[in-house]
């Protein structure tokens, strides 16, 4: 008789466990990829909504400057104020109180600010000049909290009675 040559086929049960391990591993690494590419996803969503919010608020101005600049320039420099929509009159108005969270979120301010422009040049000068009756910096600020932290967003532009 002859030895049966017995060759041995199919995998062992180390291999199995070894094939398993490294497949949990990755699967830990995608899902922890996962939940934090999710997370990128919604801050920056957040972000874009602020952005849009700030907009928002630098085209109310602009609309409100239209309808008479006097509603701007006689703000008090540095003071933070609110925008409040009447569906009413579908105009906006300029609020001394904070009319509450936009979408349960977001908190909507803005600042004007004076300018002063140089004698000779009439440019826009961050020290020195003559104040510029005709010109306001206006701030649009968005605060949220996302993950216990504080967030802002913030566009600035400038606005003339000419």
């Amino acid at each position: 008789l002859k030895p049966k040559n017995k060759s041995r086929s199919g995998f062992s049960v180390i291999e199995i466990v070894v094939v398993l391990a490294a497949l949990a591993i990755v699967a830990v690494v995608l899902g922890q990829l996962s939940v934090s590419f999710l997370g990128a996803v919604a801050s920056g969503e957040l972000q874009l909504r602020a952005n849009a919010i700030s907009a928002e608020t630098i085209e109310a101005l602009k609309i409100i400057k239209a309808d008479d600049w006097n509603n701007l320039s006689g703000l008090s420099v540095n003071t933070a104020y609110y925008l409040t929509y009447s569906t009413i009159t579908n105009k906006w108005s300029v609020a001394v109180s904070d009319p509450g969270k936009i979408d349960g979120i977001f908190s909507r301010s803005f600042t004007v600010k004076s300018v002063n422009r140089d004698g000779v040049t009439g440019q826009i000068v961050f020290s020195g000049g003559s104040p510029d009756s005709k010109t306001l910096l206006v701030e649009a600020n968005v605060d949220w909290v996302y993950k216990s932290a504080n967030k802002n967003f913030k566009l600035t532009t400038y606005l003339t009675n000419f």
